[in-house]
């Protein structure tokens, strides 16, 4: 629903712009629209190319911006300020060489007013500001250039006591780190059998699959994640070969594994949303062969236990913090 009502926005501020005749546009670049509206929209007037990082549904992401160059960009706030960063700057880098436009929108409590002292922009003028959000026009005079390989991070972190060479991106979980959760989740795991598949769920930049292959090397291990950047992310830091699922669900996915893991996010911004824990409760046991098991950790509050039935023969509490607890799943013999 919030997504449809900030996409209905950003069509006003479109249209008011047209009326004024502000907007000349013959090929655009629409970035992070997962409704698709804004997309229909622009295509009544122009070519439309998209950009989405995350996989929405069909609509497949992709780790960088491609069939420029354009002459308007339409961007969604996205939900942290390096994510935004990066979505910026490679869509500027897409513009034509005599640079274009760019309309920028999102809601105020998304952070859509700091857009205004971003150090790449000028020129700033907000062309509506209605039921909490904002539509934002933005002159740009010629590209930066960039890359992706401009993006990447080094970082350093340790798993099972063995420091190893990491990479990140803008935008991903944990910056790229290993936050407290997923540490609980990697101790729990060392007593989880390891027979031959595993899927990491949601996987980030990798750790819970590199971990993984740590402590079982034998493991054909695969790697699912909506973000087109995480997956790139995953395949530079594992050490072995590894099958990786651009999708948002395992609805998708036509394998089976003897574990899925997961440290599932449960908040859609500043807000608690468990549709994705709900979603991987209810799909994970057609993607589990016979006895398989589904690990994972979530928040001490989480009412997981209401969630696992019927989905789940048995549950048992591994281990928990004040803060979290892993819990495993198992499936019938």
């Amino acid at each position: 629903m919030r997504e449809m009502e900030v996409a209905e926005q950003a069509i006003f501020g479109i249209d008011l712009l047209l009326e004024q005749s502000q907007w000349k546009l013959k090929h655009a670049l629409v970035v992070d629209d997962p409704t698709g509206k804004v997309s229909v929209r622009l295509s009544q007037i122009a070519t439309v190319s998209e950009w989405h990082r995350m996989t929405y549904g069909d609509r497949t992401g992709q780790i960088w911006p491609s069939d420029g160059p354009f002459d308007a960009i339409t961007l969604r706030l996205s939900k942290s300020r390096e994510a935004f960063q990066f979505a910026l700057k490679a869509a500027i880098s897409q513009l034509s060489p005599q640079g274009g436009s760019l309309v920028i929108y999102g809601q105020n409590d998304e952070g859509i007013r700091s857009v205004a002292s971003n150090p790449l922009l000028s020129q700033i003028e907000t062309i509506t500001a209605r039921k909490h959000g904002r539509v934002l026009f933005c002159p740009i005079s010629e590209p930066i250039r960039s890359t992706i390989d401009q993006f990447k991070q080094h970082l350093s972190i340790t798993l099972y006591q063995q420091p190893r060479a990491w990479c990140s991106y803008p935008g991903l979980f944990a910056q790229g780190g290993l936050d407290e959760a997923t540490a609980l989740l990697l101790d729990a795991l060392k007593s989880a059998p390891l027979k031959q598949t595993a899927l990491d769920y949601g996987c980030g930049t990798g750790v819970i699959a590199a971990a993984l292959h740590q402590l079982a090397p034998h493991l054909q291990i695969s790697a699912l994640d909506p973000d087109a950047v995480a997956l790139l992310a995953t395949k530079q830091n594992l050490a072995c070969p590894i099958t990786t699922y651009g999708y948002d669900s395992l609805s998708s996915l036509q394998a089976r594994f003897d574990l899925i893991a997961s440290n599932p996010p449960i908040h859609f911004g500043k807000s608690e949303d468990l549709t994705i824990l709900k979603r991987l409760i209810e799909q994970a046991p057609a993607h589990l062969n016979p006895e398989g098991q589904l690990w994972f950790v979530v928040q001490r509050q989480i009412p997981a236990e209401q969630l696992f039935q019927p989905h789940f023969d048995s549950a048992h509490l591994i281990c928990e913090t004040t803060r979290f607890r892993v819990w495993q799943l198992c499936q019938k013999p």
